[in-house]
């Protein structure tokens, strides 16, 4: 019985890390692909150049308090939930040991 369980055991190590290897190998793959890919369109681009524009030039304070007004209209919605969540989970943990006597 006890070996039955060890060869079962070993089985399922030997499927868990072949699957480990594969899936590294698939990753490492992609990446070299992807790797490829970027050489090549920058090996295509040697002549053209290439403008970022900055999002600091895009964003406006008037954004930002709208984000800002957004969550303090929600606080007063979350907070309680918040705090009953937390209350709850202490709540069954006290209960839950002292019906186990710890």
């Amino acid at each position: 019985m006890i070996e039955s369980v060890k060869n079962a055991v070993e089985k399922v190590k030997g499927f868990a890390q072949n699957a480990l290897t594969k899936s590294k190998l698939a990753v490492s793959s992609v990446a070299g692909v992807g790797t490829a890919a970027a050489l090549g369109i920058v090996a295509s681009a040697d002549t053209t150049t290439v403008t970022v524009p900055s999002i600091a030039n895009s964003v406006t304070s008037d954004m930002m308090n709208g984000i800002l007004t957004q969550i303090t209209d929600l606080l007063p919605v979350v907070l309680p939930v918040v705090v009953g969540a937390l209350a709850f989970r202490k709540g069954l943990s006290f209960l839950m040991s002292t019906i186990r006597g710890i």
